[in-house]
């Protein structure tokens, strides 16, 4: 075999390498440069379209591009997505145990075997994954893997606070990490409480070092959304304020740990759904769940570190049909504050929104097919900010 051959079998194997690897230096499988902040977009779990357009999508934020789009196992249900300190994209899935590790750049680099249905979320503290799954909707679990190894360290069981009593726990996807502890969110069910007068949250709070449940904290009147860490206070929000409730000034719950002392904020709207954060400044999108109540959506803004609290928007039903799109026309499931702008994932227009909070109006920036997301679906997004 003369030199010449040799060359360009190397050349082809090199090729075929590349291929096979996606491209990993920096480049997409089709060739397209990876932004140095991508977004992160997951969407799944539509029955309707027997879940074919379940995929990850890494989008461009400089222009509003998908860069690429890679598809999940047809099979997902409400997956969720987080970002490891390496900046691994792990993906979990419903009503499996399976949780999915992608490279930074969409190829994927590990199936782990998981406690069933991993979709309450994923956290990174001490060198080590928590993730967190829903079960079969009446305990939980979580598993918790070494970062560098994949390799299963521990299975942690969530229960309700006393297992004599007949209480259950179903964990809800919300949750956060301040490095040092690990806290998990859920409801309680005990409707046979003598005290009972509405639902029942629970944080469950894990050491990260020791992996072991340092305390279980019940919130009386609570249904948890998102949680938040700044300054190592968890900010939780409450889903539970309608004008039935009667306890408007509860929608954001400050829980301080170790000292597990809890502190409730009032917010001017009602039920907090979604919400987004920066270094001091938490974003809260509100429904009242109800049609006849105003106003019907509603975006506050409040100052973590002065706790003061501005209502930035609200739309009511008769804002519909304005030509210029606001707050009231969008159906929103996920916020990312990306570069300074409130981004949101909705619904309805069907895509990524840019809402100015300062004019009230929404421009949309990327539309996704409409049998991606639709009212049957959970979807989410993530930032890969460089400041992270």
């Amino acid at each position: 075999m003369n030199r010449t051959k040799i060359s360009r079998i190397a050349f082809l194997l090199l090729c075929t390498i590349l291929l096979q690897t996606g491209c990993e230096m920096g480049r997409s499988s089709f060739g397209t440069a990876l932004p140095a902040e991508p977004l992160y977009l997951v969407t799944g779990g539509n029955f309707h379209h027997h879940n074919r357009n379940n995929a990850l999508y890494i989008i461009d934020p400089a222009n509003w591009q998908v860069v690429r789009r890679i598809r999940l196992p047809r099979k997902t249900f409400q997956p969720t997505i987080a970002r490891d300190p390496s900046g691994r994209i792990w993906i979990g899935l419903g009503e499996d145990e399976n949780l999915l590790v992608f490279s930074p750049t969409g190829r994927q680099l590990k199936k782990l075997k998981t406690c069933f249905s991993p979709i309450s979320g994923t956290y990174f503290a001490n060198g080590r994954a928590f993730v967190v799954c829903s079960l079969y909707g009446f305990t939980g679990q979580v598993d918790v893997f070494d970062l560098d190894t994949f390799e299963l360290l521990k299975s942690i069981e969530l229960v309700g606070v006393d297992p004599t009593k007949p209480d259950y726990l179903a964990i809800q996807g919300s949750g956060a990490t301040n490095g040092k502890y690990v806290v998990v969110g859920g409801h309680m069910g005990d409707s046979t409480a003598p005290s009972y007068d509405g639902p029942l949250a629970i944080a469950t709070i894990i050491n990260s070092t020791t992996m072991e449940i340092e305390e279980q904290i019940i919130l009386e009147r609570t249904s948890l959304s998102d949680i938040f860490v700044h300054n190592d206070i968890f900010y939780i929000q409450n889903k539970n304020v309608n004008e039935y409730s009667g306890i408007e000034e509860e929608a954001l719950l400050a829980l301080q740990v170790p000292e597990n002392i809890v502190t409730r904020y009032p917010l001017p709207h009602f039920a907090a759904e979604h919400g987004a954060i920066t270094e001091q400044q938490l974003f809260s999108y509100h429904t009242t769940r109800n049609w006849s109540q105003e106003p019907y959506y509603a975006l506050t803004q409040i100052n973590l570190d002065t706790k003061e609290i501005e209502s930035l928007a609200f739309g009511t039903r008769e804002d519909r049909g304005d030509p210029e799109r606001t707050i009231a026309d969008i159906s929103v499931m996920d916020m990312e504050i990306i570069k300074g702008k409130l981004i949101l994932l909705t619904i309805t227009p069907h895509g990524l929104t840019h809402f100015d909070p300062q004019t009230g109006k929404a421009t949309q920036l990327l539309e996704i097919d409409n049998n991606s997301l639709d009212n049957e679906i959970v979807s989410t997004m993530l930032w890969a900010s460089e400041s992270e």
